[in-house]
């Protein structure tokens, strides 16, 4: 197994990935070419990070996210506005009330840096593994490459949100990755996050 950056050859087994890890859930719902700007947007160089990892069978996972978590996600709006409503529209025709509230959410959206984190920390947004390949620790090694990657750049931690409920073995597999419980948020709809924290020291 290698793992390395993403490559824009990479992105439509990404987009593939996402699909089947994260079924049911908003973004997916969106579509793949929604998906295929965003994930694009977190392998360019400078503030997105983005890996993945590969062998003889191709992407088998990959872990998304940015170094500058407030200025990433306005940036790329700004950049990609007009591509990103297009692409938008396949899930605003399923779900208009829906669509529209979360990409004005999405308008504000910095990334929800906890206010006690001081210094530069990196968002750890995405992660996922192909389900036939679950069970091989390509999970664990894509965050331990994700945090070595924003450790070289300088940042101060890592951290990440993840659901709360109904999902008690996502939680602990990040405990188990050596993150902190820091708090929990709650976004719209009453969606309760668990913020996860990783000190680099």
């Amino acid at each position: 197994m290698e793992i390395r950056r993403v490559q824009p050859s990479d992105l439509a087994e990404i987009v593939e990935i996402h699909s089947k890890a994260f079924d049911g859930f908003f973004l997916t719902a969106m579509g793949p070419k929604f998906l295929m700007l965003l994930y694009r947007g977190f392998s360019q160089p400078g503030s997105g990070l983005g890996l993945v990892a590969s062998g003889d069978r191709g992407v088998t996972g990959f872990v998304a996210g940015t170094k500058n978590p407030q200025g990433f996600f306005r940036d790329l709006l700004l950049r990609r506005w007009w591509l990103f409503g297009f692409a938008a529209f396949e899930g605003f025709l399923r779900s208009p009330m829906e669509v529209t509230r979360r990409c004005l959410s999405a308008t504000f959206y910095r990334g929800e840096v906890p206010p006690s984190i001081q210094g530069r920390p990196a968002l750890l947004s995405s992660l996922a593994v192909r389900p036939d390949c679950s069970g091989r620790g390509i999970g664990k090694a894509l965050v331990a490459a994700f945090v070595s990657e924003a450790r070289k750049s300088g940042c101060d931690s890592v951290y990440l949100l993840t659901d709360k409920k109904g999902n008690d073995a996502v939680n602990r597999f990040y405990e188990r990755c050596g993150f902190q419980s820091l708090d929990t948020v709650q976004r719209g709809g009453g969606r309760m996050m668990n913020r996860w924290l990783m000190p680099l020291g």
